[in-house]
């Protein structure tokens, strides 16, 4: 798993996860990749709900996320594997199905 933000720096948003990182240390998905980390070994990790963030600038939203995971295959051919914590916070795993479903619907419901 890797973590594209520190305490100090807001990350909260797909254009860091995905794009460009706003820390100064060259670790968005993206950016990963084109440093020859292969896509299968990135999975993302984000608080499950705003109250799992203690630091407050982690989390992101599961349409958001979704959405982001849906343009990322769409323009990059990318499927990077997504985990939300605290557990507790999702039992039943709505919160992820929520992340996963834009991703779902531009593969034509090839995820289960």
């Amino acid at each position: 798993m890797y973590c594209n933000q520190a305490r100090t720096y807001i990350s909260n948003t797909t254009a860091s996860v995905f794009n460009v990182s706003t820390n100064l240390l060259n670790v968005s998905v993206n950016q990963l990749v084109a440093r020859g980390i292969p896509i299968e070994k990135i999975v993302i990790g984000k608080p499950a709900t705003l109250t799992d963030d203690t630091s407050k600038v982690q989390y992101i939203g599961p349409s958001v996320l979704g959405q982001g995971l849906s343009a990322q295959y769409l323009f990059k051919n990318h499927t990077q594997g997504v985990l939300v914590w605290q557990y507790s916070s999702d039992p039943n795993g709505t919160i992820i199905k929520s992340i996963m479903s834009p991703l779902n619907q531009t593969l034509n419901g090839k995820l289960v």
